[in-house]
């Protein structure tokens, strides 16, 4: 076995270990914050249990980068990578949960959205009120406990070494912060009259960056190099290789959302223009497509029912929306690749890595 396999061998056996302490950092997380729960009984029991069920399904991709770059440095505190993975992944669900409420999405990960388990407990109880509105408030409450949760886990995580406590919470905190601006900057490029969508590419790579691309890449790499106490121009240049890939995650997503299978995806195909989102395969078919595709998308986004999504992913598969995002997303790519050759890390790290971010732009269609 030659010096580089066996350094392969021993990353695989490594992130399988690394993989069972995340599970076991977000179950440690999760009964942790819902012991702090018991006093309010029943309701108490209830919210932690839709957030158990919250985070069942996840890919776990940004904590599985997060300990990857941790180890490159190298990291050797298996719980320190653990928890700050847990926080990542907790965090992601805070904003799935509250992103499918302000979307009024129906299903997420391949199962009713939090809301609407809320209000159909809410039925079952033959309660007082209005389901909807209930489940709807009920979801965010539950979004708002697994930002306790996300919190709790990045405190412990940066209390395993108290020598970057500051530095991680603080990354944390920005990370946070961002993602907060980007969900709101969606809202209001969303709710821009459709005329407007021409000129919105600038404001839609905005969103992507600071709602997407900062906690799918940019902030996992640089909290892992962070944990492993690597120098603060190290990080920023972690950073750096992160974004372009994060927003090549968000890129590819969105291409998913309009061609992809929804078994893969978990939501129905075509959701992102129900709901009226504002993408950049949605921006390129309307700048590139004649006044038939115009008038499809225009028709969707005003009155979504299910023909006029359908024709509307037609109309822009029959424009060079598609072929362009796939090259948008392979230079997106290859900056990632330019600056994760620069980072000072061994030649094996540094290819599982790549592997890892490459591997977002072949996600099954």
């Amino acid at each position: 076995m030659t010096a580089f396999v066996a350094l392969w061998t021993q990353a695989a056996y490594a992130e399988r270990v690394a993989d069972s302490e995340l599970e076991k950092a977000i179950s440690t997380t999760l009964d942790a914050v819902a012991t702090s729960l018991v006093p309010s009984g029943a309701a108490g029991e209830e919210l932690a249990t839709s957030l158990r069920t919250a985070v069942i399904g996840g890919k776990r991709v940004r904590a599985r980068l997060l300990d990857a770059t941790y180890r490159a440095y190298g990291g050797t505190e298996a719980q320190a990578s653990a928890l700050m993975g847990a926080a990542i992944e907790l965090f992601q669900v805070a904003a799935l949960i509250h992103d499918d409420v302000i979307d009024a999405s129906q299903t997420r990960r391949g199962r009713p959205a939090a809301h609407l388990a809320f209000a159909e407990s809410h039925r079952a109880r033959l309660a007082r009120g209005d389901a909807s509105r209930y489940g709807e408030a009920s979801a965010i409450l539950a979004g708002d406990l697994a930002l306790v949760a996300a919190q709790r886990a990045a405190a412990e995580a940066a209390a395993v070494d108290g020598t970057v406590t500051t530095s991680a919470l603080r990354a944390f905190a920005e990370m946070t912060a961002l993602v907060t601006a980007g969900q709101f900057l969606d809202l209001q490029i969303s709710s821009a009259p459709i005329e407007d969508l021409p000129a919105q590419e600038g404001v839609i790579r905005s969103t992507m960056r600071s709602k997407t691309a900062s906690y799918t890449a940019e902030f996992p790499l640089a909290l892992g190099a962070i944990l492993a106490g690597a120098e603060h121009e190290e990080v920023a240049l972690a950073r750096q290789c992160g974004l372009p890939a994060g927003l090549a995650f968000q890129l590819t997503d969105d291409v998913l959302g309009i061609v992809g299978d929804s078994a893969t995806t978990g939501k129905p195909v075509g959701d992102d223009i129900r709901e009226g989102k504002r993408t950049l395969p949605l921006w390129r078919a309307w700048v590139s497509g004649g006044p038939a595709v115009r008038e499809s998308i225009t028709h969707a986004l005003r009155d979504p029912n299910a023909q006029s999504v359908a024709e509307a992913i037609d109309s822009i598969r029959t424009t060079d929306s598609l072929k362009w995002c796939e090259t948008e997303v392979a230079e997106l790519l290859n900056a990632s690749a330019t600056t994760l050759s620069e980072l000072t890390i061994d030649p094996p790290s540094r290819a599982q890595l790549g592997d890892m971010l490459g591997a977002w732009s072949r996600r099954s269609s």
